[in-house]
């Protein structure tokens, strides 16, 4: 079974080692038992603290990274199409 995740993704998309924040906090936790549950194991890094959480409740650390991205190369294109109007007239 797939669980929906706080950003919209799902669970079958991971995998063990795969990286996961909170969803209101800077806490980095790594999937470490996927036993197809709602609630998986996970271990928080820079511990060896294991913890299980619910998927709903938790973001991909890399699906933050590219929506940094993504927002940015969407300003430097706001950008370009205003430099570009400003060229045509």
């Amino acid at each position: 079974m797939s669980y929906k995740l706080a950003d919209g993704s799902r669970s079958a998309d991971y995998k063990i080692g795969d990286a996961f924040q909170l969803k209101h906090s800077d806490r980095v936790f790594v999937l470490k038992d996927n036993d197809e549950s709602s609630c998986p194991w996970f271990v928080e890094c820079g511990t060896t603290n294991e913890v299980s959480m619910y998927w709903g409740g938790i973001i991909p650390v890399k699906a933050k990274k590219n929506a940094s991205l993504i927002h940015q190369l969407q300003k430097t294109i706001r950008r370009l199409q205003t430099t570009i109007a400003e060229l045509e007239s």
